[in-house]
């Protein structure tokens, strides 16, 4: 009996383990999906029909946004898109177990100077740990390519604009798509938390890590991280920074001196090895790892603007 119920135990254990994340879909998306299908057709006999790029990128934003919904993703952390009509987008990628609310200023800041702008919800972000915990870092990926091809239909150049993983997850982009400029701030390779390293056996004793934040922060982060997730996140740092002798793209790295989350020697390691003769390193006199939001973000916005524009 006792070696049932512990077999019993083990079964569900490592059932709970291998949940897979699903797509939240119902009739309507479905009716969306064929819809942006049936634009992808009517685009090919006319690609240069502004009106029907306008409407793919519109679709594939709705899509998205109409899937956030489902997911219950509160409004604060929804991707968001604003078309400018402009030849320029900027797609911006928030972090690890963040939300767009982490880029939501600057990306308002960015269409006020008349650029395109897509804030990218990765998947299983913005909902509960538990979603988050069903994810492989390809989904996190696929929501990302999603936005750029949204981007891709109404501009010519695309900048990506990645805030820690969501930096990695643009270098990432740059390695297989046409991409004008990265702006990585606090791309991860080594943690300071040493944890991370372990998290490939960790995950099947201790599900998540507790983090500290601030009242204000809880709800555009969760405050418990899965073990699960951080693995995911190692192995596509791995991916990532294997391929990085490959990337040729124009590149700006922005990294704190005393970033309390990241080895501040990432970004040496970073620009090191890429390929691109167009590359620039920039630290902080901070502890702040999300720059978009310390008390440097106007400067750091500033930098931001400068690059793309002397790029576009």
């Amino acid at each position: 009996m006792k070696k049932l119920l512990l077999l019993t135990v083990l079964i569900l254990f490592f059932t709970g383990c291998s949940q897979r994340y699903a797509v939240t879909d119902n009739e309507e998306t479905s009716e969306m999906l064929n819809k942006i299908t049936s634009l992808k057709n009517d685009i090919k006999l006319s690609p240069a029909d502004i009106n029907l790029r306008n409407q793919i990128a519109s679709e594939i934003y709705n899509l998205d946004l109409e899937r956030a919904k489902l997911a219950k993703v509160k409004d604060y952390n929804q991707p968001f898109f604003i078309n400018s009509n402009s030849n320029a987008s900027v797609l911006l990628i928030h972090g690890f177990t963040a939300s767009p609310w982490e880029v939501k200023e600057l990306g308002e800041r960015l269409a006020e100077k008349g650029y395109n702008v897509y804030g990218v919800l990765l998947a299983g972000h913005g909902t509960d740990r538990s979603e988050l915990r069903k994810t492989k870092w390809q989904d996190w990926y696929n929501s990302v390519k999603k936005a750029y091809e949204a981007l891709s239909y109404i501009s010519d150049k695309v900048f990506v604009v990645g805030v820690s993983t969501g930096g990695s997850l643009g270098l990432l982009l740059a390695e297989e798509y046409k991409i004008d400029g990265v702006v990585c701030m606090a791309c991860p390779i080594n943690f300071k938390d040493k944890r991370a390293g372990l998290a490939p056996l960790m995950k099947y004793f201790y599900w998540y890590q507790k983090r500290e934040l601030k009242d204000e922060e809880k709800q555009y982060y969760y405050e418990y991280r899965p073990m699960a997730s951080i693995d995911q996140l190692g192995q596509m740092i791995n991916i990532f920074y294997e391929a990085l002798s490959k990337l040729n793209t124009p590149i700006l790295l922005l990294q704190s001196r005393q970033d309390q989350t990241i080895d501040t020697e990432n970004a040496k390691l970073i620009y090191n090895k890429i390929n691109s003769t167009d590359k620039q390193k920039i630290y902080f006199e901070t502890d702040n790892h999300v720059l978009t939001k310390g008390e440097n973000k106007d400067e750091v916005f500033n930098l931001v603007f400068g690059f793309i524009d002397a790029r576009n």
